[in-house]
């Protein structure tokens, strides 16, 4: 049976190895929000502070993402943030964005076909 793979944001268990110059390296797996599990280590004189070192990259790199969009964004409010990102967005016409507004938005024609994603 294969072993569970990590949740997305979370990392495996820290390993600690001294170095030949006699430094720490601490190392683990952290699997991104791509769905990819990378090594990631850091040094330390000591194993503590090595360790230490991890914890807090990988607490940067947890915090670091996910701030515009979590668990609880809703779709409406992420293509919002897509039709800003692409206005900002260099070649994208202004006829463009008006063709993606139309798309995402909700028609208020009497004639168009009723979608479920409507409140």
């Amino acid at each position: 049976m294969p072993r569970q793979a990590l949740p997305i944001g979370t990392y495996g268990k820290i390993k600690s190895t001294r170095q030949r110059n006699g430094s720490w390296r601490a190392t683990t797996r952290y699997r991104d929000e791509d769905g990819i599990s990378r090594p990631v280590d850091r040094f330390g004189a000591t194993k503590g502070q090595a360790e230490n070192a991890l914890c807090r990259a990988l607490a940067e790199r947890t915090n670091s993402r996910g701030k515009l969009i979590t668990r609880d964004t809703t779709l409406t409010e992420l293509a919002d943030l897509w039709l800003a990102e692409k206005a900002v967005q260099d070649g994208i016409t202004p006829q463009s964005l008006d063709l993606y507004r139309r798309e995402i938005d909700v028609s208020t024609d009497k004639r168009a076909k009723p979608r479920r994603d409507q409140d």
